[in-house]
């Protein structure tokens, strides 16, 4: 006596989830599919109920994660930062010093990249600086610390 039926769900990404059910009384082939869709349909509720639960969970937990990857982040460049510093060669000028210029464009292999004195003119801030020439005529453009170099007498 009682009949048993099995009920299959599939995801339209593919993933399936079976479940056989036992009924208690005897079924011709339509009750038998009427009580397999009411199971199918209440194991959907179930999955939806149970899928809302991870949606709400993972949204709890959002925030905390993109914490965490801030944190990691900031690590991350602060390491960066550190090692690119390690390397780089700070150069401060002051008012009157004597520069020498890198030449901007092609420079032949036995030439040398670095053009005649000129004096800082003007310190406009954070290794830009404005030039004049020996003579005292200032270059029309201000140039970066690292297109320039100390030039000792």
């Amino acid at each position: 006596m009682g009949a048993s039926i099995g009920v299959k769900l599939q995801t339209p990404e593919g993933t399936s989830l079976s479940q056989a059910l036992w009924l208690k009384f005897r079924a011709t082939n339509n009750e038998a599919e009427y009580e397999a869709l009411l199971a199918g349909l209440r194991l959907a509720k179930e999955l939806k109920e149970q899928n809302d639960k991870m949606l709400r969970f993972n949204l709890d937990i959002l925030e905390e994660k993109r914490d965490a990857a801030a944190i990691r982040l900031a690590s991350y460049q602060q390491t960066l930062a550190n090692s690119h510093n390690k390397r780089v060669k700070h150069r401060d000028f002051a008012l009157g010093d004597l520069v020498l210029k890198k030449k901007v464009g092609m420079v032949k292999k036995m030439m040398s990249p670095w053009k005649r004195p000129y004096r800082i003119a003007e310190v406009i801030g954070k290794g830009a600086y404005m030039l004049e020439t020996m003579a005292g005529r200032l270059v029309n453009k201000p140039w970066n610390a690292t297109s320039l170099k100390r030039y000792y007498m």
